[in-house]
């Protein structure tokens, strides 16, 4: 058995000495820590202890990112351009059903974000769309009344809206809208255009989404599914959940990623696990994997097993999860909700 094989044989300690190293203590006082050093021959002890000091910027993921990174900046060098990042603002998301309104009705089965301003304006245009100009070179605005039972919601979704109708006949007639509805402006998002409707509050739908979460410690916030990973390099371990989107899980030191209204993210957490174990990072370029290998590292002593769940892997332990309610996606609409 080599060095690096009967480190990971102790991996616990191997985690420990490691953390160690890169704090710069003095770890030979810590007898848990240099206990792993004094098992083996002073001569392989002594060539170890050089190789992982010389081992220092491949340990704390400078290759990665320069400097010793955060574990923020570990974790975002590590994580797939495919695992879209989630705004540290919270947005509440909706969804929308019911509509038989024309045009709006094409928002049915869409997902849009809830908007909570008071005051509305709408640049004005002209016949061929144009937007029109005051004097001093300035759009034109009008502030747009938003009816009590109504909500404005940012769509993605464009519903082509006329303000004129087609009769069989071929005549052309004024389109009017029901009351309750309403097309404000459209907006640049970094998603892409994003288009300002309101629509009656009793066709919109809060959402229960879930999120991704990577975390320094445990959450304090109730989850649906945690893991907790020792990594190789870079840093000690890291905690991953599925967890309700909620503003309390939107913290500065949690990574939030893979918004979705379902709870079932076992493809993503694969892939998170595939590409963590692979040797090529976001850039393509060749790299050394950050988790060991689960074929490998399950085989080894028993005597590592967790002690919660069972688990022998030594790249990760499934935390236990708190009993909770079934996932629903929606329930009630705000009309429901808000009286």
């Amino acid at each position: 058995m080599n060095t690096e094989e009967y480190f990971t044989k102790e991996f616990k300690k191997y985690v420990e000495f490691k953390q160690a190293l890169l704090n710069n203590a003095d770890y030979m006082q810590d007898t848990r820590i240099s206990g792993i050093l004094r098992a083996l021959p002073t001569a392989q002890a002594i060539a170890a202890d050089t190789a992982l000091r010389n081992q220092l910027a491949y340990l704390q993921g400078r290759d990665l990112v320069g400097e010793p990174p955060t574990f923020t900046q570990f974790l975002n060098s590590a994580l797939p351009i495919t695992m879209p990042r989630v705004s540290q603002k919270f947005v509440q998301y909706c969804g929308i059903k019911g509509i038989t309104e024309p045009y709006f009705d094409k928002l049915n089965k869409t997902m849009v974000k809830l908007q909570d301003r008071d005051t509305y304006t709408k640049r004005l245009v002209d016949s061929d769309s144009k937007f029109l100009l005051d004097t001093d070179g300035s759009t034109l605005t009008k502030q747009i009344p938003i009816p009590q039972e109504s909500r404005v919601v940012l769509s993605h979704t464009n519903i082509h809206l006329c303000n004129f109708d087609i009769q069989d006949s071929g005549r052309k007639v004024k389109h009017n809208i029901s009351d309750g509805f309403g097309y404000i402006d459209y907006i640049d998002t970094p998603e892409g255009r994003g288009y300002l409707y309101y629509v009656p509050r009793k066709y919109i739908y809060p959402l229960n989404l879930n999120v991704l979460v990577l975390s320094q410690s445990r959450l304090t916030v109730n989850f649906r599914w945690g893991r907790k990973y020792l990594f190789n390099r870079g840093i000690s371990s890291a905690y991953l959940y599925v967890a309700p989107y909620t503003p309390a899980i939107l913290k500065p030191q949690n990574l939030v990623f893979c918004l979705k209204a379902s709870d079932d993210f076992t493809a993503e957490i694969q892939s998170l696990e595939s590409y963590w174990q692979s040797c090529v990072n976001k850039n393509g370029m060749p790299q050394p994997s950050i988790l060991y290998p689960f074929d490998k590292t399950s085989v080894y002593d028993l005597s590592c097993c967790d002690a919660e769940t069972g688990d022998n892997n030594l790249a990760f332990s499934t935390l236990p999860v708190p009993e909770r309610e079934p996932y629903i996606k929606c329930e009630k609409s705000l009309s429901e909700v808000e009286n």
